[in-house]
């Protein structure tokens, strides 16, 4: 039986590639050298290979060589190179049974163990095994809870999962949270280019029809964003700005404008009616973003104006606020006002963060007026303080 050094020269004889028979001729060097930190650089660097894409060398390069020393090699890369070659299995089921056989990982390390049924779990949804996806969406899960300092692929892979597995559900604010999170433990680079328009315009949906959803800044401030620019889906972005500016004018403009777009999205119009109370809320809060700390005592004629409502659904409107924990504070039906206390926070955009500067910029110049105007009216208690 032909040893591992032979197998591989078998395979590069089959492989026209003059790099990639280069790069397989290092590996057999450093093999030979038993360097196994640079040899799993060295195979991480074939796996990655865009030649690969098509056929099956990948797999017989694991099967033939790679399985032969694998123990040696550090649990995380090797279950990631695994993944990656599953690939080349191109039916779904067998391609979960070839991944299957890598789940002793988890005697060894379990954050490699939940890589692995993350990524599994996304083929169990495409062949429609939801009973397995909740098995191992609470399994890695709890296994996340108990473990600390994780590669950040790993918790990736969880969010990712973990966010289509909520699409499929239906559950759009937890998938908005989840694909968020995905987001924020991986680099925009690292997300297929492919996948980036899809997955902003979906992340704008989520944003827009997610019923506890009211904070798009995190979503506004991030570079996937930027994919939806000069395509015919710029439309969601627009709107999705309209609403984090809770910019009712903008929003009915774009109505009509973008009325093809938005009926063409069934989730939209089934969710149109929550839309349009989402959108009153966030204008309630923007208007109490923009007022000044003494300056939250608030006309109910105001808060009409802005949310372009009767003055008979002002309370309405100030209950549902205070119920979904959007403000704090308290309602003066004999003057018809509302005093808020507190606004629940947001990732500010850089327009909000302009209004805050400013905010403070007049803050400051009024604390500084007031010093000096205590200097001119007592001189003689700094005349003591300095003595």
């Amino acid at each position: 039986m032909a040893n591992p050094q032979e197998r591989l020269k078998s395979i590069i004889q089959e492989i026209n590639e003059p790099h990639i028979n280069e790069l397989l001729s290092e590996i057999l060097v450093t093999y030979d050298q038993k360097l196994w930190h640079q040899l799993t650089g060295q195979l991480q660097q074939l796996v990655d290979e865009p030649a690969f894409n098509e056929g099956k060398f990948l797999l017989a390069i694991y099967e033939q060589f790679i399985s032969n020393f694998q123990e040696k090699i550090k649990d995380l890369s090797l279950i990631q190179m695994i993944v990656k070659i599953s690939k080349q299995v191109d039916d779904v089921k067998e391609r979960i049974t070839f991944l299957q056989k890598s789940e002793n990982v988890k005697e060894r390390d379990q954050a490699s163990y939940v890589f692995l049924i993350c990524k599994m779990g996304i083929l169990y949804l495409e062949v429609e095994d939801y009973d397995k996806c909740k098995q191992i969406f609470d399994e890695a899960e709890d296994i996340l809870e108990q473990l600390s300092g994780i590669d950040p692929t790993v918790h990736a892979s969880y969010h990712y999962f973990s966010a289509q597995y909520q699409k499929i559900k239906g559950t759009a604010g937890e998938f908005y949270n989840s694909m968020l999170l995905y987001l924020a433990y991986t680099q925009i680079d690292q997300v297929p280019e492919a996948e980036r328009q899809e997955t902003a315009f979906n992340l704008c949906v989520s944003a827009l029809i997610g019923d506890e959803v009211f904070n798009f800044g995190e979503l506004l401030s991030h570079p996937i964003i930027n994919s939806l620019d000069n395509t015919d889906q710029q439309w969601i972005a627009e709107i999705l700005h309209a609403f984090n500016q809770g910019d009712l004018k903008t929003y009915n403009e774009l109505k009509v404008t973008y009325k093809e777009q938005l009926s063409s999205q069934q989730s939209l119009v089934r969710n149109s009616d929550l839309m349009e109370e989402k959108i009153d809320l966030l204008s309630l809060m923007e208007l109490v973003f923009t007022k000044e700390a003494h300056d939250r005592v608030i006309p109910f004629e105001e808060i009409a104006e802005s949310a372009q409502c009767s003055i008979e659904k002002v309370e309405i409107l100030l209950m549902r606020a205070l119920s979904l924990n959007l403000i704090n504070g308290l309602i003066d039906e004999v003057d018809n006002s509302v005093t808020i206390t507190w606004v629940q926070p947001r990732v500010l955009t850089k327009d909000q963060i302009v209004t805050i500067k400013d905010r403070i910029t007049s803050w400051a110049e009024r604390v500084s007026d007031l010093s000096n105007l205590i200097r001119d009216e007592t001189p003689e208690l700094f005349e003591k303080e300095f003595a």
